[in-house]
């Protein structure tokens, strides 16, 4: 049919299946709910072989609350902002990233080099940029 490329929505581990993986709380981790790491590297592997790249879409804007995610991970607010007006996103039940932080843009450039490196996807689609201004 002609197509290039395949965007999918975040594979990246989430708690609620109705947020579509737009909550993530694992960052470094394909969802189990499609199969192993090594089943989304051969996936990749296939498309690629196929001549279709392959785009992720990713969340750097903001992540879910569950205690097993990023909030309050080092017993601090290291991720989310200290002042809940500032780090907490209404709409979505979600915090906000601390641009501001060291810790924070380092863990997201990070993320982002990973997804290329170990799994060798072509491109990222960046979610809720508009929240993130």
């Amino acid at each position: 049919m002609g197509f290039t490329h395949v965007e999918m929505m975040p594979i990246m581990e989430h708690p609620f299946y109705g947020s579509w993986g737009y909550q993530i709380t694992s960052y470094f981790a394909p969802t189990c709910r499609f199969g192993s790491p090594q089943d989304f590297m051969y996936l990749v592997d296939r498309l690629h072989q196929a001549g279709v790249g392959v785009i992720l879409d990713w969340v750097p804007s903001h992540f879910a609350t569950d205690e097993s995610g990023l909030c309050y991970f080092d017993g601090t607010h290291l991720y989310e902002h200290m002042d809940r007006r500032l780090g907490f996103h209404p709409d979505w039940g979600s915090y906000i990233f601390n641009y501001g932080r060291h810790e924070v843009v380092s863990f997201l450039i990070s993320n982002a080099l990973y997804w290329f490196d170990k799994y060798h996807v072509d491109g990222l689609r960046v979610d809720a940029v508009a929240s993130m201004l």
